[in-house]
């Protein structure tokens, strides 16, 4: 369901939703949408009740769930890390 144009974020430590922006075009993705992304990441996982956390973002191509992990769990390749403040909204 996943293409490697998308983009992926997640928490960089403990348990939430994966988030995933969709680029079938390859066109470079606003920072804002990023940031937007980063916050929904933070906002629906353990740390919504705390300030900053730390996102992880990584394009879908540099993402992989390797053999014997368990379910929800991926490994990053390469990623960078932004900050941001928990949103549901």
């Amino acid at each position: 369901y996943k293409r490697q144009g998308d983009t992926w974020l997640h928490i960089a430590s403990g348990p939430g939703s994966h988030v995933v922006i969709r680029n079938p075009d390859h066109l470079p993705i606003p920072r804002e949408t990023v940031r937007f992304a980063a916050a929904l990441a933070a906002g629906y996982s353990s740390a919504r009740k705390g300030g900053r956390t730390a996102v992880h973002v990584a394009t879908r191509a540099e993402v992989s769930k390797p053999r014997g992990y368990e379910p929800g769990k991926v490994a990053l390749r390469r990623y960078r890390t932004v900050q941001a403040m928990p949103s549901r909204e």
